[in-house]
């Protein structure tokens, strides 16, 4: 058996390796705590725009809820006289008063006001752009809340009474996806109409 020949690796040839490997090495951590960082300060950027949109979104839900409490409290001061107020006597009325806001759908509507959105940030991307009325949010808040089921059926709701209905309208030329769409309620529909 014969002995195998190994060649000899130079010094020089062994540093100059050495030398490029560590280069590169060094190289690739640079690179990769950059990397890091810049995708650390985009994230940042994005969650905080993020943040802002949400924040937008629930000053204005609560804004709602002020102003119909408001509503609400000016209805009891003018039906009662402050001086002469005693709350076990009008202890039916303050009642009703709690019912009316709890049943005045501000929760409700807190809800489909979130479901719209993320449906019109659907249709956005397609460059379709929607505005609902009162009247319609009422509609669809009547038709999308069950006792039993709280607000469940209200995403069915939507597909049903505007996604689906929009599209049929788009495709068969009825209304055009290129302007602002706005919806309305007429007796027991929606009623949609470019403004």
């Amino acid at each position: 058996m014969g002995t195998e020949i190994r060649p000899k690796i130079g010094k020089k040839v062994f540093i100059t390796v050495s030398v490029v490997a560590l280069i590169f090495l060094a190289a690739g951590a640079v690179l990769g705590i950059w990397s890091a960082s810049e995708m650390r300060d985009l994230v940042g950027e994005q969650f905080n725009a993020q943040q802002l949109v949400l924040a937008g979104q629930v000053s204005t839900l609560i804004e709602k809820q002020i102003h119909f409490l408001e509503r609400e409290l000016l209805f009891l001061q003018k039906q009662f006289d402050p001086g002469t107020f005693a709350p076990e006597e009008h202890q039916d009325q303050i009642q009703q008063a709690f019912h009316r806001v709890l049943e005045s759908g501000v929760w409700k509507i807190e809800i489909l006001d979130l479901e719209i959105t993320k449906v019109m940030q659907r249709l956005k991307a397609r460059n379709i752009v929607l505005q609902l009325d009162e009247k319609a949010k009422d509609f669809l808040v009547s038709r999308g809340y069950d006792p039993q089921y709280g607000a469940r059926p209200l995403k069915r709701v939507l597909q049903r009474e505007i996604l689906n209905k929009l599209s049929k309208m788009i495709l068969a030329n009825e209304i055009n996806k290129d302007q602002k769409i706005v919806i309305s309620r007429n007796k027991n529909q929606l009623v949609f109409s470019n403004s």
